[in-house]
This record gives structure tokens, C-alpha cells and sequence, in this order.
């Protein structure tokens, strides 16, 4: 008994020591990796003349500037004229248009015939100002490659219908996908159905002066075509298999 006791007091001992170093390297990655962000985010609002203040964006009042600078200073958008044929799968803007900080990014070809809208209009993203979302966008939505992407949380404690919007993009080699906010709860009700979702078209709206941080998405559910073909093709292989 009393070897089995000394034995379960080192056992416990090591234990607790290896998790106080486990838990030690994890809080100093965490810091590193802030501490990276940090100093990205720093490099873009030099690059934009921009002050950041954890709610918006807001220009120096030491600077003369009087409209928000331009565009490619901050966010890589193009502005087209009014006729030009637009850049599929990048943001862009048209020239004349009253907002300054206001994007859009546009599919290529639209969809295919086995999607569908899911409403005519965008759904606004909720939670885009929690925790370091906002930044995670604008490090990585005007990247190349960027794509949206939804994916399910069924153990949020707050919504069991609860749907992320996902943001992905290629960063040094490496694919780096973000949480950016999540679907609106009525929404994500009415969703809960569908076992496939996609991104369609995006619209943006950045925070200068008071402005507040808007993104808003096309949400593609599958079309009935789709549905009815995959029931067919399912009921196909059930008799081929008798």
C-alpha cells in the first residue's frame, strides 16, 4: 500500500508538472503568434495612414488628409469605370460611387444549376468585432486567393444552429483559414436543413471615421434540381444492389 501510494504521489507529481510546461509552452506560442499579428496589422495601417482604435478606423488629426485615403493604400480593391469588364473573384468598386469604403466581390461565373439563393439579399455577419476577427479579415481578405467558407457549430453554448463564416487564404506557403463572424441567428435557424452551404457574392464596408465595420454575404444552399438528382441516383444504387 504504501508503494502503490509513493507511486501514485510521483505519478501525479510528474503529471502536473509536465501540464504546468505544456500549458507554459502554449501561452508563449499564443504570445509569439499574437505578438506576429500585432506587428502585422501595425505594417498595414503604416502602409495606410490609418489609426486604429479597437472600434474603427480614423485618420490622423495631425494629417491634412480630409477623405480617407486611397484605396489600394489600405485594402487592395481596383476601381473600374462604369463599362469595364471586372476582374472576376477580387474586390472592386466603380468609380462615382457615394461610399469610399465600400467593396464588392463577385464570383466568376456565378453558380451552377445544383445551387440556389438562399434570399435575394446578403446576410448580414454578426460578431465580426469579437475578439481579433476584424484583423484576421483585413490580414487576409485582399490576399489572392482568399475564399469564404461556412461550416457548423453545433456545441455553441448560444445557438445549437450556430454557423461560422470561415476565411481562407494562402499566407508564406501555408493555407491559414480564420474565424470571421457568424451567420444571423434567425438565419441560421431557417438553415439548419441544409446539409451543404456556399459563399456566393460579398459586399464590405470599412470603418473610417465612425463608419462601423459591415460585411455581408450571399449565402447558396442546393437547388431542388440537385436534390431530386442525388435522391434518383441514390434510388438507382439501391436497386442495382438487389
Amino acid at each position: 500500500m504504501g508503494t502503490f501510494l509513493f507511486l501514485l504521489i510521483i505519478s501525479l507529481s510528474v503529471f502536473f508538472w509536465l501540464k504546468k510546461r505544456y500549458d507554459e509552452k502554449e501561452l508563449e506560442n499564443y504570445i509569439v503568434d499574437r505578438n506576429r499579428k500585432d506587428k502585422e496589422f501595425d505594417d498595414l495601417l503604416k502602409r495606410s495612414g490609418l489609426e486604429f482604435d479597437g472600434e474603427g478606423f480614423k485618420i490622423p488629426e495631425e494629417t491634412d488628409v480630409v477623405t480617407p485615403p486611397k484605396i489600394d493604400k489600405f485594402f487592395k480593391c481596383t476601381e473600374y469605370e462604369k463599362d469595364d469588364e471586372i476582374e472576376p473573384n477580387t474586390w472592386y468598386r466603380l468609380k462615382g460611387w457615394k461610399y469610399p469604403d465600400y467593396y464588392l466581390l463577385r464570383k466568376s461565373k456565378g453558380w451552377s444549376s445544383d445551387w440556389k439563393l438562399f434570399m435575394p439579399l446578403e446576410e448580414e455577419i454578426v460578431g465580426v468585432k469579437s475578439e481579433d476577427r476584424q484583423k484576421n479579415f483585413l490580414l487576409l481578405g485582399d490576399l489572392p486567393d482568399f475564399k469564404f467558407s461556412l461550416e457548423r457549430e453545433p456545441d455553441n453554448a448560444f445557438d445549437k444552429n450556430a454557423i461560422k463564416v470561415m476565411g481562407s487564404a494562402t499566407v508564406d506557403g501555408e493555407i491559414v483559414k480564420k474565424h470571421l463572424g457568424y451567420i444571423e441567428k434567425d438565419a441560421s435557424v431557417y438553415l439548419s436543413g441544409e446539409t451543404d452551404l456556399e459563399v456566393g457574392s460579398a459586399s464590405l464596408l470599412l470603418p473610417y471615421e465612425g463608419k462601423r465595420f459591415s460585411l455581408r454575404l450571399q449565402i447558396l444552399i442546393r437547388s431542388q434540381a440537385y436534390k431530386k438528382r442525388i435522391l434518383k441516383e441514390a434510388s438507382a444504387n439501391k436497386n442495382d444492389g438487389h
